[in-house]
């Protein structure tokens, strides 16, 4: 069985064999894995950013259309009024 090894070109390796190493997952500067949780940082600025460029836009829109295009109008003709 040996020779066959050898003519395969394999070897065997004797001794105990050991489970490969856990990653630590204890706290900040960890040997984490990439790609396993969610960077709350990123996360972060990315809302931000997403909601100050949505917020901007908004009155970027409101000064730039006229008054009878805007949506209360629209509001003001489809929603009942009070006692009305």
């Amino acid at each position: 069985m040996e020779g066959m090894a050898a003519a395969m070109g394999t070897t065997h390796i004797s001794g105990p064999r050991t489970k490969p190493p856990r990653p630590n997952h204890s706290g900040a500067g960890s040997d984490r894995v990439r790609g396993t949780t969610l960077n709350t940082k990123l996360v972060t600025w990315t809302s931000a950013i997403f909601a100050a460029s949505t917020f901007v836009g908004g009155v970027i829109d409101g000064l730039v259309t006229a008054q009878a295009s805007r949506m209360s109008t629209f509001l003001e003709q489809l929603l009942p009024t009070p006692g009305g």
